[in-house]
């Protein structure tokens, strides 16, 4: 990767330790996201170049299949712990320019393989969607968490069945994961970001033999405060109420 490529992943992650600082409070977690996606636009924005209207030979169009691409694909893997992982890598990848899939990785010192989320794409893409999509699981985690440990406690003691701190835990990360999903989305009609040809052609190919594992169901809960919860991070991601700022790094 060129100096440039290099410089927006150094402020991406400047970024998203400035979220993690602050402990992802407020809207920091999205925003940061955000800020992200819009650094991930510009880089692809300045790589643009206009078109040169010069014969191309054959030879030369096989040059460029086996060559560039290859050389400026990447497969980049991320952390994947819990089904709703699966969810926000499907946010996040489209909106970073990329596909996903799911791997195994084992490392030396481990006895069996992990599941992973893998994201493919240019590989600028592809590392800041990792880096995105670490940041916002590990804010959810958090955030979620906090949010049912405290419904936990504030449903202590009242007759009935309660959720437990799972499903209560699940049924917001999902509405967490709609409100960021709706944030990336428009965002990314704002900014004309699509996932390139490029990357839709590899990735075709790639995934031929691909096998379709189902993601097991989770179980909710219908406690109101979790739903309420729900549809305003469904609304606004992290409890964001002001418009995202543009960042400089």
């Amino acid at each position: 990767m060129d100096t440039t490529h290099n410089d927006m992943l150094e402020q991406i992650k400047k970024i998203l330790l400035m979220s993690q600082l602050n402990g992802f409070a407020g809207e920091d977690a999205v925003n940061a996201a955000l800020a992200a996606q819009r650094l991930v636009a510009d880089n692809a924005a300045a790589q643009r170049k206009p078109p040169a209207y010069v014969r191309v030979t054959a030879e030369d169009r096989a040059i460029i299949k086996t060559g560039m691409e290859e050389t400026r694909l990447a497969s980049v893997g991320a952390t994947w712990t819990s089904e709703w992982n699966s969810s926000l890598a499907a946010a996040v990848a489209p909106n970073f320019r990329c596909e996903y899939y799911f791997g195994r990785s084992q490392k030396a010192d481990e006895c069996r393989p992990r599941k992973v989320v893998r994201f493919f794409g240019q590989k600028t893409d592809a590392l800041a969607a990792k880096l995105v999509y670490e940041h916002l699981v590990e804010a959810a985690t958090k955030c979620g968490n906090e949010f049912a440990q405290t419904r936990i406690y504030e449903l202590d003691g009242q007759v009935g069945d309660c959720a437990s701190q799972a499903e209560l835990f699940n049924t917001w990360v999902h509405g967490f994961i709609e409100g960021v999903k709706d944030r990336l989305d428009q965002q990314a009609w704002e900014l004309s970001i699509y996932v390139p040809q490029m990357v839709q052609r590899a990735y075709a190919k790639i995934s031929q033999d691909f096998a379709s594992v189902p993601i097991r169901e989770v179980r909710r809960t219908n406690d109101q405060a979790v739903l309420n919860a729900r549809r305003s991070c469904s609304r606004a991601g992290l409890g964001a109420s002001k418009p995202a700022h543009r960042l400089n790094a």
